[in-house]
């Protein structure tokens, strides 16, 4: 008929319109209190709600609701067992009431706390997994003498569905959004305990190397690299959180180049040869910087980091100094197995790695933020089975 083709078109619209209010919500609360808005527009009906099951699954809470006030009725929930919506539950099936007085199960004294005279209620179970997780209420015609009609029942079903499955997608995305967090956290701490490796290495091999020296310059310069190296574990912790809290903290003074290459070669050249792994360091230039010393140790000595994992026993890992067009360029190379063409574009985003053991991809997102704040610029160079090559170009004072 004619009427029903054009109850059709009309389901159809309101089920288009829902949808689309469902893929501009934020989130579900926000998704849930559009919806209760649109169903009371849409079918012409005083007040509506949507109530879900607690998370222990004892009883439905309210969660959203149109021309109701849920600020005095937060305390407010329905039984899954007992009642309209405990039968509700229990059928899986809809319950249309259009005489509240004529419905033994309809307790006035109870629904009427909702501060809405209930005279016609129909009562949705929302569905996932064959299972009921909340209840669409929806109270009184608005117009006078009307009643739910067979055709509204239809629509009803119809966005309880619908309502379900958007509860199911909402909930799949937090859920993932969180096992994402948890994650996050985990890779966050994997790296610190994978960062403090290389200082707490040189802090061993250098007492080693104390206990065995009887000459006090040398036990005493000793001394000086495991205060330096103990130095640098605190600010590698506080690095990583700032990093995570998208803070910038370097503190930049006037600084000789042959310096810095010198001092990374005193701490790390005694602990890569002791593994088996060639190490050189030259200084082609007599410039100054203006860099945060600990920071720039601190990107060389995570470049090193993944140089040497990225190596066989007797690969060959160098940095050197050098000055172009006004520039200090540092390059550290190695002789490893190079960066696989899948993640070379990503290299320097949070958490990406080419699957290595132990490793999780911050160094080097850590690196290109250091050498962000030093406003310097950073390349790389990479061929298959040959290596890899980074560049850091400073300015020259």
């Amino acid at each position: 008929s004619s009427s029903s083709a054009a109850s059709d078109v009309y389901k159809r619209q309101l089920l288009y319109e829902i949808e689309r209010e469902m893929n501009q919500a934020y989130n579900l609360e926000e998704l849930l209190n559009k919806l209760v808005e649109k169903i009371c527009e849409a079918l012409k009906i005083e007040a509506s709600l949507i109530s879900l099951l607690d998370q222990n699954n004892e009883y439905f809470t309210l969660r959203a609701a149109q021309n109701i006030n849920l600020e005095n009725l937060k305390d407010f929930t329905f039984s899954k067992t007992e009642g309209l919506t405990g039968k509700v539950t229990k059928k899986a099936k809809a319950m249309v009431i259009n005489n509240t007085t004529t419905e033994t199960l309809f307790e006035a004294e109870f629904w009427n706390q909702l501060s809405l005279k209930i005279n016609q209620l129909v009562l949705t179970p929302l569905i996932i997994n064959k299972q009921v997780i909340g209840i669409l209420m929806l109270f009184n015609k608005s117009e006078q003498d009307e009643f739910f009609r067979e055709e509204d029942i239809r629509i009803i079903d119809s966005l309880a569905s619908q309502i379900s499955r958007s509860i199911e997608a909402y909930r799949l995305r937090d859920e993932k959004i969180q096992a994402e967090r948890l994650a996050s956290i985990g890779n966050m701490m994997s790296a610190i305990v994978h960062d403090i490796r290389t200082p707490m290495n040189n802090i061993n091999g250098f007492v080693d190397l104390m206990q065995e020296e009887n000459e006090m310059a040398t036990r005493e310069e000793y001394a000086e690299i495991v205060m330096t190296q103990i130095k640098t574990l605190t600010n590698m912790t506080t690095d990583i959180l700032d990093f995570a809290k998208g803070k910038t903290n370097i503190l930049p003074i006037k600084y000789p180049v042959n310096k810095i290459i010198d001092r990374f070669n005193k701490v790390f050249e005694h602990d890569v040869t002791s593994r088996g792994y060639q190490f050189e360091t030259a200084c082609n230039t007599q410039s100054m910087i203006y860099v945060d010393p600990e920071k720039i140790h601190r990107v060389f000595m995570n470049i090193m980091k993944n140089a040497l994992e990225a190596m066989d026993k007797g690969g060959k890992f160098s940095l050197t100094a050098d000055q172009e067009n006004g520039e200090v360029v540092f390059k550290l190379s190695d002789t490893g197995q190079g960066i696989p063409a899948e993640i070379k574009d990503r290299l320097f985003d949070s958490f990406v790695t080419s699957g290595k053991e132990g490793g999780t991809g911050l160094g080097l997102a850590i690196v290109k933020e250091l050498v962000d704040q030093h406003k310097g610029k950073i390349e790389v160079d990479s061929v298959p089975k040959k290596g890899t090559t980074f560049k850091i170009y400073l300015k020259k004072l």
